[in-house]
């Protein structure tokens, strides 16, 4: 077996949380979204484990209408340079 040294203590872990809040929930959306769009999906309403919030999505889609991405934030579909910034797997 072996030894594990904790760099915390009892009450330290105690007060942590069970889990980590997913990363779906807490992050920014648009590359997230970005992606969906171009693989075909709805964005608003592909299931997930954990759906992030519906105002999360809304700042994703506006976000990329603004700087160009997708035609409109209701029925998204990608512009030219929607389709040219998905080949890159940055934020936009």
């Amino acid at each position: 077996a072996g030894a594990a040294y904790r760099l915390f203590t009892a009450a330290e872990f105690a007060a942590r949380q069970h889990h980590n809040t997913p990363e779906i929930v807490r992050c920014p959306l648009a590359s997230t979204m970005l992606m969906l769009i171009a693989a075909g999906m709805d964005p608003s309403n592909f299931p997930l484990l954990d759906s992030p919030p519906r105002d999360s999505i809304t700042a994703a889609l506006v976000l990329l209408k603004e700087i160009g991405a997708i035609d409109n934030e209701n029925n998204p579909e990608l512009t030219v340079l929607g389709k040219k910034m998905t080949a890159f797997p940055i934020d936009p």
